[in-house]
């Protein structure tokens, strides 16, 4: 009986260190699982700016025509198995690029992510890119759309606000495999205000097709 109340403390504190070293481990895999996500994000971000630049490369070199592909953008799509729309987004960023050095440095950098390369290159001049990309880098990129938007409507006067986003005007739609169709829609807020009123008021009078 002595023995065993001497063995007691020691084999409380053999599972209490058990434990510890159990929880270690599992500390261990969790840092180890997080490590491996930001390496690869970081590998992911280099190879998407190799990408970008080397697609441009391909659309001016025409190489792409030799395969009978309609356009650059469709050949890009029937070699990576992607969507047409993606190859033009590329292409359309890889090209704004060349004309924004101070983004384009940072995205070969792995300073800007390409999420917020593509909102750049919609709205970034020369003139404006440098302070842009300082916005871009203090701000998270879930927030960095309505920053961007925020700085443009302090810095843009608005004639020509009106003008740009006119021109940005857009409407697409794709059949999806369940059969529903996904439109994505680019407007003016005023235009984008009347478009919500009006499926609303549709869902109103219809209730059973918001169901």
């Amino acid at each position: 009986q002595l023995r065993t109340a001497h063995q007691a403390p020691r084999h409380f504190h053999q599972v209490q260190e058990a434990a510890e070293l159990q929880d270690k481990a599992s500390m261990l895999i969790t840092r180890s699982h997080r490590r491996q996500v930001t390496e690869i994000g970081a590998q992911l971000a280099g190879a998407q700016h190799a990408l970008i630049e080397a697609v441009v490369a391909l659309d001016e070199s025409g190489e792409w025509a030799a395969d009978g592909a309609i356009t650059c953008a469709h050949w890009i799509a029937d070699h990576l198995d992607i969507e047409v729309c993606t190859a033009r987004e590329w292409l359309r960023i890889g090209k704004v690029l060349r004309g924004l050095p101070v983004i384009a440095q940072r995205f070969a950098d792995r300073k800007l992510s390409y999420s917020k390369v593509r909102a750049l290159t919609r709205v970034a001049t020369a003139e404006n890119e440098a302070e842009l990309c300082d916005i871009a880098e203090r701000t998270p990129a879930s927030r960095f759309s309505h920053a961007l938007a925020a700085w443009l409507n302090r810095h843009t006067p608005a004639d020509e606000t009106a003008r740009r986003q006119h021109q940005a005007r857009s409407v697409r739609h794709r059949l999806d495999p369940d059969g529903l169709t996904t439109f994505t829609v680019r407007l003016p807020p005023l235009m984008a205000g009347t478009l919500l009123a009006a499926l609303d008021t549709t869902l109103l009078r219809n209730p059973q097709h918001s169901a």
